[in-house]
Formats: C-alpha cells, structure tokens, sequence
C-alpha cells in the first residue's frame, strides 16, 4: 500500500523527490547523526515498498516536515525497537475489557477516576491535556487501570501502592482519526495520595519522538467509588475539556 501520507506532505512542502533526499541529509548533518538518503529511498517510502525505514532516516523526516512520524504514515514507535503488538497485548488493549467482581473484594482506591496528563506535542509547538475516565481495581497492593471505552485513546496502568506512593507503567494507544494516528506509547509514573485518597498526584516519563526523555504532570481524580455496569455506563463519555 502506497504512503499517500509521506508523498502528500512532500507535495505540500513542495519538494521533488530529490529535494526531500538531499534536505535529509542535510538534517541528518544537523542533527549529528549522517545518514545517505537517495531519491530511491524516497520512492521505495512512498510507494510502500519499505514500510520501516531506520530510526535515523525517520528523525531527519520528522525534522524536515515539523511532523511526527505517524502523519508521515510510518508507527512512531519503530524507531525504538518497540514491539508494538507485544505492548498492546502486554496492556491489555488488544481486548475487552471485563465488569469487575463485585466492589466488596477490591480496595478502598476502588473506582471511576478522572486520569488527565500534560504533554508537549513538538510538532504542534503546544501544550496539552489529555484526559480519562478509568476504571482502577485495587487487589492487595496492585492498581490496575484501564480507561472505559468511549474516553478516546486506549489507557492502561500497572501500578503498585506502598504507603501513599504510588508507582508504576502506562500504555496508551492513541485514536486512529487522532493526530497521532494509532501510535503506541509507554512509560513510567509515580503518583502520591492526596485529600483522603481522593486524589493522585505525580509525574509520568517517557521517550519523545528524538530519543529524548519527557515528563509531565499526571492526576487521578476520584468521581465515583462505584464499579458496576451502571457506574460505568455514567461515565463511559469522553471527559469535559474544560475541566
């Protein structure tokens, strides 16, 4: 299948095929990390015939059109050698997900909460919040989170209470019509409690579209102590932007 969304941009930029090669290269100089683009290479791109170019060449394209990789129809997670369907089944995104037992046999941060993080989109130039509503199950001292189906984007946490701290990993899977197209990102966070475990306040950190280490601010705010069908079909809406 051909990358209609690669040879767009291009055209948008207008640039020929030999342009966009030689502007990667010269990005490639730039960023210190050299790499022989061709015409050829571009071809091979557009027409789909290399659907997983090395990091490098991708970074240069990234710095070239001011976009991330997954608007240039590539994964923007190949770069990392991220195996992107073991990530998604490790989270469990690639299913369902199920109606808790009942709320008697979970712990107290039992619940629907509002989840809502910050984020820099390099290739907007702006700052974001993006938010949840999660269902949280607590067995023992293990959170799992995941976001109920109509918030947007896919989300999952594996997290761990000692105390009030709170600690683990994140996955989300962005929407397909989203600007990020699909792509899949993970990492870490550390969370405290806060106002009688109403709250969880802390850092997520993961890796940007270069290789460089990001971190931004990520809350869980409680809304309903409930976790049964009607609980999750209140809240199963996709979250006040204005909040």
């Amino acid at each position: 299948m051909a990358n209609t969304s690669l040879r767009e941009a291009r055209r948008r930029a207008n640039l020929s095929q030999y342009d966009l090669a030689r502007q990667i290269r010269e990005a490639g100089h730039m960023l210190g990390d050299p790499n022989g683009c061709t015409r050829e290479m571009v071809q091979k791109w557009e027409s789909g015939r290399v659907r997983r170019p090395q990091g490098r060449y991708l970074i240069a394209l990234e710095h070239v059109f001011g976009l991330p990789v997954a608007s240039l129809g590539f994964d923007a997670d190949i770069r990392y050698g991220m195996d992107r369907a073991r990530t998604i089944s490790e989270a469990g995104l690639d299913t369902a997900m199920p109606l808790p037992e009942p709320r008697e046999i979970y712990g107290p941060l039992t619940g629907i909460w509002l989840s809502a993080y910050t984020y820099e989109s390099s290739g907007r130039g702006e700052t974001f919040t993006s938010r949840h509503y999660v269902m949280v199950l607590q067995r023992g001292g293990r959170l799992m989170v995941r976001s109920l189906p109509a918030s947007g984007s896919q989300l999952s946490m594996d997290l761990s209470v000692n105390g009030k701290v709170v600690t683990g990993t994140w996955t989300e899977q962005t929407r397909g019509d989203g600007y990020y197209r699909g792509a899949v990102y993970h990492g870490a966070l550390q969370m405290i409690e806060q106002d009688d475990a109403q709250m969880l306040i802390g850092q997520w950190v993961g890796f940007g579209k270069e290789g460089e280490i990001n971190t931004g601010a990520w809350s869980l705010t409680l809304v309903d102590d409930r976790v049964d069908a009607e609980a999750v079909e209140r809240w199963n809406q996709v979250p006040d932007t204005t909040a």
